[in-house]
């Protein structure tokens, strides 16, 4: 046969690529994003305890200027009306503004003046118990000042807005007119206002105070945490915050608690 002849032979046709590579790369691809996926939910894992922390620091710090708020809006009435809030109502003209035999109010309803809340203080009928129906779109507001953000709960209960915190009961007395002059341990020594954890009262109700002698283990009659690491911030007299743990000596948080007790010794 001719040269010719041979170069007219028909061609095998090629072969077509294997698409074994095809495969090979679409398996990488998938283990890379696998892999990305399992490092990108690492990351969220590891930093999702210190976002909560963060957060958690931040309502604390909240928490503490409430108390902060409170201290000096208590400092401010006693300046204005030579006592603390809470006195015997009708007992004192501090107390009276001119109504004869008026009813009962809480200390936290006695300071809205001071904390920059006239106008709910001027709507209030003075002339009428707390609960009274005429006061109940009053005292239905929840205040941001009495709220702590750590504590997860309803703002309004049973139609009262409620605090989350409480007043000494050994400072911010019922039975007698309480004064400064009568802190007699010292300002820095006396706890006047702490976070409670339980029995949440409405701000508007009087005779609600705790004594902080009865411990910081929380329940209806004592004073607990809101915080995961169980310690509890109060306010002292001279307006400083501190944290107090849980595991502090009783008798050393019944000498904060009494501001007369002749042991102003600072524990700190």
């Amino acid at each position: 046969m001719s040269d010719d002849s041979q170069d007219q032979q028909p061609r095998r046709p090629a072969k077509k690529k294997s698409s074994n590579s095809t495969v090979i790369i679409v398996v990488i691809l998938s283990v890379a994003v696998g892999g990305l996926s399992i490092v990108a939910c690492c990351g969220v894992a590891l930093l999702l305890p210190a976002v909560q922390a963060a957060r958690e620091a931040a309502r604390r710090a909240q928490s503490q200027n409430n108390l902060r708020q409170q201290a000096l809006a208590a400092h401010n009435f006693h300046d204005l009306r030579q006592a603390f809030p809470s006195g015997p109502a009708g007992n004192d003209v501090t107390y009276t503004e001119g109504i004869e035999n008026p009813p009962a109010r809480s200390w936290r309803s006695q300071m809205l003046p001071f904390l920059d809340y006239d106008f709910l203080y001027e709507s209030i009928d003075k002339t009428q118990p707390w609960d009274s129906p005429v006061n109940e779109a009053v005292f239905s507001e929840p205040m941001p000042v009495f709220l702590n953000p750590g504590v997860s709960t309803d703002e309004v209960v049973n139609g009262y807005g409620i605090s989350n915190y409480e007043a000494n009961s050994q400072v911010f007395t019922d039975d007698r007119v309480s004064r400064i002059r009568a802190i007699t341990d010292g300002l820095s020594n006396t706890l006047i206002i702490g976070e409670i954890n339980a029995a949440y009262p409405p701000w508007a109700k009087p005779g609600t105070q705790r004594d902080p002698a009865n411990g910081l283990g929380g329940g209806p009659n004592a004073y607990g945490a809101a915080w995961r690491d169980g310690v509890v911030n109060f306010v002292f007299a001279d307006g400083a915050v501190q944290t107090l743990s849980p595991d502090i000596d009783r008798e050393v948080l019944s000498n904060l608690a009494n501001p007369q007790d002749g042991n102003g010794g600072s524990p700190f």
